[in-house]
């Protein structure tokens, strides 16, 4: 391995009986960076996770994480990892204080209690026993307690799953802190917006397989159409006049009162457009561009026949 690739995964399996919940997964995940994967219900995302957090044995395939292989030398991998899983029950009926200590007695060089309450927003609530915090709090808790043992990577599991608006960006907001301070962090999420806010790369993984692995920017450019011009004319438009008349020009369609038209180039798209309709003795009366998103992308990648 070299020394900006800090795991490394080559033709990863894992079955379930018939089912085969990951197959042949290859990536590498380099130091520092947010790398995020992305699938729907029963794609292979947590299976994926638990086997680099070593909680699952692979049938085949290589997982080396440091340089250590995560079968043959998992204690040196799990001294420098911390793990958020995507479920977690704490004892309802100790104090928050009394669930760190309990977390840093696990560990030789731990981080202090204090620090992590205050980096947690849990400074109020120490005296407070878990089963009085909300679900956000449980959550940042939770992400807390995942860096007592001071790693270097960190695992999240659906990190912002259940919570409201808020507490989702001040998790983001976290997140974003640790990749400042030099920690590499692998995630799976459903949120589209959360992988395209706060990842350098993120991989799409549908049946088991990997789909498509890059930057998010680069992934949306791959779409030849990467804008959508939504618009609507004084008089009624037949599509025929404007599908394929310019080469800036992909699929239109007519959704919810608008003329949806897939373009290239914005600006030249636009121009020729106008051009077309005062051809046609016809005008815009509204118009919107839109750029396609990640979860344009996702959808395109992952949708069944």
């Amino acid at each position: 391995m070299t020394d900006d690739i800090i795991i490394k995964v080559e033709n990863l399996k894992k079955s379930y009986k018939e089912l085969v919940a990951v197959n042949q997964v290859s990536f590498e995940v380099k130091k520092g960076e947010v790398f995020t994967l992305l699938g729907l219900n029963g794609a292979g995302k947590t299976t994926t996770i638990e086997t680099l957090e070593g909680i699952k044995k692979p049938d085949s395939g290589r997982v080396e994480i440091f340089g250590f292989d995560i079968t043959r030398q998992p204690k040196k991998i799990k001294e420098k990892i911390g793990v958020q899983l995507q479920d977690t029950d704490f004892y309802r009926d100790l104090k928050v204080k009394e669930i760190f200590h309990q977390f840093a007695n696990f560990y030789t060089n731990p981080m202090p209690v204090d620090e992590l309450l205050k980096w947690a927003d849990l400074e109020d609530k120490k005296n407070a026993l878990v089963r009085e915090l909300s679900g956000g709090q449980k959550r940042k808790m939770a992400l807390a307690l995942a860096l007592v043992n001071r790693p270097e990577i960190i695992f999240l599991d659906e990190p912002t799953s259940g919570v409201d608006v808020k507490i989702r960006h001040s998790l983001w907001e976290a997140i974003g802190d640790l990749k400042k301070r030099g920690m590499t962090i692998f995630m799976t999420t459903h949120y589209l917006e959360e992988a395209e806010s706060i990842s350098d790369r993120v991989a799409i993984i549908h049946k088991g397989k990997l789909l498509a692995i890059d930057s998010p920017q680069h992934l949306i450019q791959m779409k030849s159409w990467s804008i959508n011009i939504k618009f609507k004319t004084l008089e009624p438009l037949d599509v025929d006049t404007i599908a394929g008349k310019s080469p800036w020009f992909g699929n239109i369609k007519l959704a919810s009162g608008f003329y949806i038209l897939e373009v290239k180039q914005l600006e030249q798209a636009i121009i020729d457009l106008l051009g077309l309709l005062k051809e046609k003795h016809n005008r815009i009366s509204e118009l919107h561009a839109e750029q396609n998103s990640l979860e344009d992308i996702f959808i395109e990648l992952t949708k069944e026949e």
